[in-house]
């Protein structure tokens, strides 16, 4: 077997560009990213549009019933178009409120999704870009990344393989 072993200088997870100055650059992939926003803000703006207009018909349909409400026909009128404002403002809010969190939890939850994903292809570009085919770079994700189950069995395969590349090598060299 020959002395040369599956190692890097570090592992290629570590490596920082060196724009980065180590903060964390949320949209990663912005293809993938922005679309799960868009997907996930179109959903929120639907169910609030549905439930702003049923409520705001609801409203609409009562105004008719001024006189059987017992109070003065004026009076219950104003008293909807109150509830009916009071109503639209916390729909509003509540849809901003809304769009803001969902898209910090999607961004985050897509932020630790997409970084494997794009540490993968890398790795595999540089494997495949590099000159030295004995020299492969261990992988290795972030703590609490998806996927994080991926970079021991690929790092094993990878050994694996090296393994017997060399006995191959020893053979042809005997």
């Amino acid at each position: 077997m020959s002395d040369s072993k599956i190692q890097a200088p570090a592992p290629v997870a570590a490596q920082r560009s060196p724009k980065s100055n180590g903060r964390k650059k949320l949209l990663i992939h912005p293809q993938f990213q922005l679309l799960l926003l868009g997907v996930n803000f179109g959903v929120i703006l639907l169910f609030s549009t549905i439930v702003w207009a049923t409520v705001q018909n609801t409203l609409l349909d009562l105004k008719p019933a001024a006189g059987l409400s017992g109070m003065e026909v004026d009076a219950y009128r104003r008293f909807l178009d109150y509830q009916a404002g009071n109503f639209q403002t916390a729909i509003l809010g509540s849809m901003v409120v809304g769009l803001i969190v969902s898209g910090v939890v999607t961004l985050l939850i897509s932020h630790r999704f997409a970084g494997p994903l794009i540490r993968l292809r890398n790795y595999f570009r540089s494997i495949g870009q590099s000159a030295d085919a004995e020299l492969v770079p261990e992988l290795s994700f972030r703590d609490g990344d998806y996927l994080g189950e991926l970079p021991p069995l690929i790092n094993k395969a990878f050994a694996r393989v090296q393994t017997k590349v060399d006995l191959a090598h020893s053979k042809k060299s005997a």
